[in-house]
């Protein structure tokens, strides 16, 4: 499954097909806690290939990410600390 890191958080894709569509689904957790944030599949969306899939999805969590930012130093904020 391929991941990337991006300001304090692993972002894991993972893609399938459903139907003869290329879907995926997409968590996002923190790289300290391994806490899950956020996870988000391809709602009704198609793409023709594995990497149009994966680029969408890392793109729409890198967004996800910018407008919910961890405190610093990337704490989970649910803990409170930072």
């Amino acid at each position: 499954m391929p991941s990337q890191t991006y300001r304090g958080h692993v972002v894991e894709v993972h893609c399938h097909l459903d139907g003869g569509r290329i879907c995926y689904r997409c968590s996002i957790c923190v790289a300290a806690t391994g806490e899950l944030r956020h996870e988000a599949v391809s709602d009704g969306e198609c793409f023709v290939t594995d990497s149009a899939a994966q680029d969408h999805a890392f793109q729409a969590a890198r967004a996800w990410i910018e407008h919910r930012a961890l405190r610093w130093p990337f704490a989970s904020p649910a803990d409170g600390s930072g």
